[in-house]
């Protein structure tokens, strides 16, 4: 029997990850507000570790919930944070790159940082929330 949390093969993936993007979209859209409101009194980097701070917790509900179809608990709570400094290193060190040889304006910098985000979170994030009888 197969419903939406064991939806096989190349399908499943794929709406997973659909969901994923939608959720990941609606928060990061409310992080690059927090981003964009804080870059007047902080630095980029600092302006980005705050706004990524603020969506762990809202990211880790609507990512167990809607895009994984997981029951929040805490071992996931607990593991979250890691799945997400992941996700932040990649997007920290894009922002680095975006903001240094490429010379990019601090308000469009962490697009890139999203795009070299997602990739990682994704993977981590549906290895964390799999149901324990995957492999």
């Amino acid at each position: 029997m197969s419903g939406p949390r064991s939806a096989p093969g190349a399908r499943g993936t794929v709406a997973t990850f659909v969901r994923f993007l939608a959720t990941g979209a609606a928060n990061t859209l409310a992080c690059l507000a927090v981003y964009w409101l804080l870059l007047p009194w902080l630095r980029p980097q600092a302006a980005y570790a705050a706004s990524f701070a603020a969506g762990i917790c809202v990211g880790y509900l609507l990512h167990s919930r809607y895009a994984f179809r997981a029951r929040p608990g805490w071992r996931s709570f607990a593991a979250w944070p890691a799945v997400c400094l992941a996700g932040w290193a990649a997007g920290a060190g894009m922002l680095a790159f975006a903001l240094g040889p490429l010379r990019l304006d601090p308000r469009v910098a962490p697009l890139l940082s999203v795009a070299a985000s997602v990739p990682v979170t994704f993977v981590l994030g549906r290895r964390l929330f799999r149901p324990r009888g995957d492999a």
